[in-house]
């Protein structure tokens, strides 16, 4: 297809998408690269200070254009304080701003694109000066899920906090009614969604990865990993809960193990507790693939969440064999026991990462079946192709599906 003439995309995403550090960054890049294969592709992102656009040269190297909107902090306080009042969640109040919408409306009259997607609910009510037979919701994770997954705090917030999960539940499950096509990256976030009343088609492409296994990356018999970026706080909680409640069971049956946690971000708490040797905070790291694949052993302890967790995709990429909770294998339909070891309590855990340090067979095992379970689906490019036939028929049939 001759540039020149090839459809036009608008993506509007509420944070500048590099670095790719983080679940939602790292699924919109990849988004954006493999759209930009056939599609011009133009990008409005979102920024509070310098630092966050440090990467912008290279987000032109794959956009025909990129426009940016500052948004300082106490702005955001202001759209807040104002979305709320209007009846917004505070997710999208956070990111709307007027001055942004009218910068939005130009781009889509002056470029006339042929779809646009708005990145997370946080950027859909700017999609409102587009067509909604040219949107598309990339959703990706139910947000309110987590509000009812994790209960109600018992605090002075407590009547907002009830409030943000009915607006955010109702707001998120009114959604797909709004745009052509909703996006989700697992089975459970989509049914989720429709027992909150959603009745629109909605779309399950999952997340993907472009690692794998190193040659010469030789794994080290005592070390357990985390991956994850650190300033996400389910990720800390994870970190704290191995530390300080798992680690010690394990280090009772394998005196030598160490804990390896790799992240940016890393908060006080988690810094706290680096020692050197046995626990090892690595922070921001050029390369985190290198530092997973010489690890024994990857562990999830996810409490509760939503979406697809990469730090499991990543690791079965490179070949280190997973131990998670069950809420961290929601959306993955890989099998217990064969691709990856499941257990839900503190001691389950630990017997499970004690199996895998101790038993050779089991681990090549458990390596070899996930690496497996990666190579039938799940690299980047196998579930992006169903995004880009998404946008296709989109802009083929005028947003008639």
């Amino acid at each position: 297809m001759d540039a020149s003439s090839r459809p036009r995309v608008l993506v509007i995403t509420p944070r500048f998408p590099l670095p790719a550090i983080g679940g939602d960054k790292l699924r919109i890049i990849h988004i954006i690269e493999y759209l930009a294969r056939d599609f011009d592709v133009d990008v409005f992102a979102f920024y509070s200070d310098e630092n966050e656009i440090r990467e912008l040269a290279a987000l032109w190297q794959v956009c025909r254009e990129v426009h940016l909107h500052r948004m300082s902090r106490m702005t955001k306080l202001r759209n807040t304080i104002v979305g709320w009042l209007r009846g917004l969640p505070l997710q999208v109040a956070h990111y709307y701003s007027r001055d942004a919408d009218r910068e939005v409306q130009e781009l889509v009259a002056r470029n006339r694109y042929d779809v646009v997607l708005a990145h997370l609910i946080r950027t859909l009510e700017y999609a409102r000066s587009a067509s909604s037979t040219q949107v598309v919701l990339e959703m990706t994770d139910a947000i309110a899920m987590n509000y009812y997954r994790i209960g109600r705090p018992r605090t002075a917030m407590e009547l907002v906090y009830r409030i943000e999960r009915g607006r955010l539940a109702s707001y998120e499950s009114a959604a797909p009614e709004r745009v052509a096509s909703s996006v989700v990256v697992s089975d459970t976030d989509r049914d989720f969604l429709r027992q909150h009343g959603a009745t629109a088609p909605i779309d399950v492409i999952s997340n993907g990865t472009d690692l794998s296994q190193l040659p010469g990356v030789e794994p080290d018999r005592r070390t357990i990993a985390f991956l994850g970026n650190l300033r996400y706080a389910p990720n800390d909680d994870m970190v704290m809960r191995f530390a300080e409640q798992i680690l010690p069971l394990v280090v009772a049956a394998e005196p030598s193990c160490r804990f390896l946690v790799i992240g940016a971000e890393p908060s006080a708490r988690v810094r706290r507790l680096h020692d050197g040797n046995r626990i090892v905070v690595t922070g921001t790291v050029e390369d985190p693939a290198q530092l997973l694949a010489a690890g024994r052993v990857s562990v999830c302890p996810m409490a509760f969440g939503a979406g697809v967790q990469n730090k499991v995709l990543e690791s079965m990429a490179v070949g280190v064999p997973v131990v998670s909770t069950p809420a961290g294998l929601e959306g993955i339909p890989a099998v217990p026991d064969r691709d990856i070891l499941i257990s839900a309590d503190n001691d389950g855990i630990a017997n499970q990462v004690i199996r895998l340090l101790r038993d050779d067979q089991l681990h090549r095992s458990i390596s070899e079946s996930g690496l497996a379970f990666i190579e039938r689906g799940y690299r980047w490019n196998q579930q992006l192709d169903r995004y880009r036939a998404l946008v296709a028929s989109l802009v083929e049939t005028g947003g008639q599906r």
